[in-house]
């Protein structure tokens, strides 16, 4: 086999020991999951209330105060606040509190924490309620389903425009950026949401787009005979430099994500971290452990190519 720069072996080293740490952190602290993916908790406190004269009083100016200070009450109790938003229900109005938990001990005394802390009527917060997740197992099964067909279709795709060692470069590199991106959500307990998942998803799509890139790179200069001397190695470097836009649209994600974490707002710090993750996930898959497979398979082709023709010669000299 020729020596080449892509060191598989310490890439795949590098994946499997990720992963494996994942699988460990992962069973032992679970995965910090959203409302809409992984259910959780609701409590709503009336923000309209009657005063001592019978005055209808509405705290909705100052609902932002509240959710500040409900945070400080659920990070004593070990959870977090998802998401709130503000409901009308007839002539009444109620802060919608999220919490991203399933189960919380001495729901009570959460409660009665949260009213002390409003300096509120322990009446105008209403009791824990559970959430369903969106994510339903039919849902769950749609999605690896779509996946599993995308990679199908990686697969045949590169086999008939680049052969069947692409196509499986093709596949290889949509499962592993999948994989990776999601170890690294998991890992750094970054809270796995729609939008996680939407990252995760639309950077293996441009890893895909990326490699082909390449690949349709490397089939051009193949043809030219200024480059016959290369190896595949050097080939796909080249090919890789040639390909400007594989510069471009990472600088722009890591610039996004950075703008993102900055703006003071939850949802979008979170989306923010999560597309900041994912590029780093796709840089690595698709500059790395990508090419560094393909190289490999096609040096184990040529190996059992050469021989072969060295059995055969044997066999016509016999």
């Amino acid at each position: 086999m020729t020596k080449n720069k892509y060191p598989l072996k310490i890439f795949a080293v590098v994946s499997l020991v990720l992963i494996a740490l994942t699988v460990i952190f992962v069973s032992i602290f679970g995965v910090r999951t959203s409302v809409e993916i992984g259910g959780g908790l609701q409590v709503e406190v009336k923000l309209t209330y009657n005063n001592e004269s019978g005055q209808l009083i509405s705290d909705r100016e100052i609902a932002g105060d509240y959710v500040s200070q409900i945070k400080k009450v659920l990070s004593k109790h070990g959870a977090s606040v998802d998401n709130f938003v503000i409901e009308d229900k007839n002539i009444d109005t109620y802060l919608v509190v999220r919490i991203a938990k399933s189960k919380i001990k001495n729901p009570d005394t959460l409660k009665s924490d949260i009213a002390e802390m409003l300096k509120i009527d322990v009446s105008r917060v209403s009791d824990l309620q559970s959430l369903d997740s969106y994510f339903s197992s039919n849902i769950m099964l749609y999605i690896s389903i779509a996946i599993l067909c995308v990679l199908v279709v990686c697969f045949f795709a590169g086999w008939m425009r680049y052969g069947v060692l692409s196509g499986v470069s093709l596949m290889f590199a949509l499962l592993h950026n999948i994989i990776f991106s999601m170890a690294l959500i998991f890992l750094t307990r970054t809270q796995f949401s729609l939008v996680s998942l939407a990252a995760v998803l639309v950077s293996s799509v441009l890893v895909v787009f990326g490699f082909t890139q390449i690949l349709e790179r490397n089939r051009e200069n193949s043809k030219s005979k200024q480059y016959a001397a290369h190896n595949e190695d050097e080939k796909l470097i080249l090919a890789s430099k040639q390909c400007k836009i594989l510069v471009i649209i990472p600088i722009v994600a890591l610039i996004l994500s950075f703008v993102m974490v900055c703006v003071p707002v939850a949802y979008v710090q979170l989306a923010g971290v999560s597309i900041l993750l994912c590029v780093i996930s796709s840089v690595y898959s698709l500059l790395f452990v990508t090419p560094a497979l393909h190289v490999y398979i096609n040096d184990i082709k040529n190996l059992r190519a050469k021989q072969k023709l060295s059995t055969n010669n044997i066999s016509v000299k016999k």
